[in-house]
């Protein structure tokens, strides 16, 4: 029966675990993502507040410094 066909690459039990191991860091990047976000978004929240007197050129700027730095550190996070 094709159950018992060995797939390529071994150990059908050691393919599993491999596979497990795999999900289980995916899920935890996922988390981690999450959080980040989360992490991010308050941080706005709280500069909006304290940045509400602040001219709109000023606002643009550490806008887009925010959102290159979370570029860069999704970058960097990924690459691990």
């Amino acid at each position: 029966s094709p159950a018992l066909a060995q797939p390529p690459g071994g150990h059908p039990k050691a393919q599993e675990m491999m596979q497990k191991r795999q999900q289980a860091a995916e899920e935890a990047m996922k988390k981690k993502q999450e959080e980040m976000m989360k992490m991010h978004q308050q941080k706005q929240r709280a500069m909006e507040e304290q940045h509400k007197n602040l001219p709109e050129e000023e606002m643009k700027k550490r806008q887009q410094a925010a959102e290159e730095a979370m570029k860069k550190k999704q970058e960097t996070m990924m690459n691990i």
